[in-house]
C-alpha cells in the first residue's frame, strides 16, 4: 500500500505532535507555554528539511539519468563506429572487389 506525500507528512507530523503532547501533559503549565512554540518550530523545520531533501534527491536523480543517457549514446556511437571501422579494414585487407578490378581495367562483367 503506497501513501501519498501528503499522507506521509500528516502521519509524521501527527506522530511527532502526539509524542510531544504526551510529554507536555506531564510538564508544568509554565513549561508547556515555553515548549509549545519550540515544538511547532521543530515540526515546521522537519517538514522543510524533508522537502529540501526530496528536491535535492530529485535533482541528483535527474543528473544521473542525464549521465546515463549520455553514456548509452556514446557507447552506441562507438559500437557503430567500431563496426564501420572493422568493415573498412576487412575491405582493405581483401583488396578491391572483382567488380572494382574489372571497371579499373575497362571491362565490366555484368554476370557477376
Amino acid at each position: 500500500m503506497e501513501f501519498s506525500k501528503q499522507k506521509k507528512q500528516f502521519i509524521l507530523g501527527f506522530s511527532i505532535g502526539l509524542a510531544l503532547g504526551i510529554i507536555m501533559r506531564e510538564l508544568s503549565p509554565d513549561m508547556k507555554a515555553m515548549l509549545k512554540p519550540m515544538a511547532k518550530n521543530l515540526i515546521r523545520s522537519t517538514f522543510t528539511f524533508v522537502e529540501k531533501c526530496r528536491e535535492k534527491i530529485s535533482v541528483f536523480g535527474e543528473a544521473v539519468e542525464d549521465i546515463t543517457a549520455e553514456v548509452n549514446y556514446e557507447l552506441k556511437n562507438k559500437k557503430e563506429a567500431s563496426t564501420n571501422s572493422k568493415a573498412a579494414k576487412k575491405r582493405r585487407k581483401e583488396g578491391p572487389s572483382k567488380a572494382a578490378q574489372a571497371s579499373s581495367q575497362g571491362t565490366i562483367n555484368y554476370d557477376a
